[in-house]
């Protein structure tokens, strides 16, 4: 069972236009004004909130088609990497979770969006109270982060701060850290390969998902190496 799949939303036909249109830019002309990136993101920008109440959607497919060269211009449209409760960004210092996550848990569960998404991926339509996170909550007794990202970067740059940024939130943990899982939703699970690859025998969450080896990439049938369904994640919650 994957994250909710959104129906399909009815984009205006001058966003379908854009997209096409964009596409038949000449390299060259881009690499040659750096200025025309960042237009082009502004003009998909303006185009997707003809969506009322998706801002955040919407910046989320921008990063998807232009995220690496916003965040290589300093743009204030890239997405920065973050690690959130359901309804802010957490500062990673011990006394910030303990006020973001009053309810804090020993154990840490971690889930990555995949491509052009963001953390609102893992909710249910027409339920704002219950996401995956808070149905493991109540079923596993885990504490739910949610990682927003820019998906337009390389991976293995995602996976590194990835790697980066789960030291500072096992380190600043309110309570002992008993397990870390890690659940990836497609780009979401090579993020987390990624990070993993990036984590030195220091970082002190590569230690504890180690004794968990539940991260996943969720997928509708998991039929490769690597992948699950997520109750077989949900399963080896229950058995650790």
């Amino acid at each position: 069972m994957a994250p909710r799949s959104h129906r399909p939303a009815r984009f205006p036909d001058s966003v379908r236009r854009f997209v096409v249109d964009d596409r038949s830019v000449p390299q060259a002309e881009i690499d040659g004004d750096r200025g025309v990136i960042e237009a082009n993101a502004e003009r998909l920008l303006r185009l997707l909130l003809t969506l009322p109440g998706r801002r955040d959607d919407a910046l989320a497919i921008v990063n998807g088609f232009f995220g690496d060269r916003l965040a290589d211009q300093g743009s204030t449209l890239a997405v920065p990497m973050t690690l959130r409760s359901r309804t802010h960004a957490l500062a990673l210092d011990r006394d910030g979770l303990a006020e973001g996550l009053p309810q804090a848990t020993g154990r840490i569960c971690v889930v990555v969006h995949g491509l052009m998404a963001n953390e609102s991926v893992w909710g249910f339509p027409g339920d704002h109270d219950t996401t995956y996170g808070s149905l493991l909550a109540r079923d596993h007794g885990v504490t739910p982060v949610y990682l927003r990202y820019n998906t337009g970067r390389h991976i293995s740059i995602n996976g590194r701060e990835l790697a980066g940024l789960l030291h500072r939130l096992v380190t600043a943990w309110p309570v002992p850290v008993h397990d870390i899982s890690l659940i990836g939703h497609s780009m979401g699970g090579l993020v987390i390969r990624s990070a993993r690859h990036y984590a030195s025998a220091t970082r002190p969450w590569l230690d504890a998902i180690r004794l968990r080896r539940s991260w996943s990439s969720l997928s509708q049938s998991a039929p490769r190496c690597g992948h699950a369904s997520l109750s077989e994640v949900t399963d080896d919650l229950a058995a650790s």
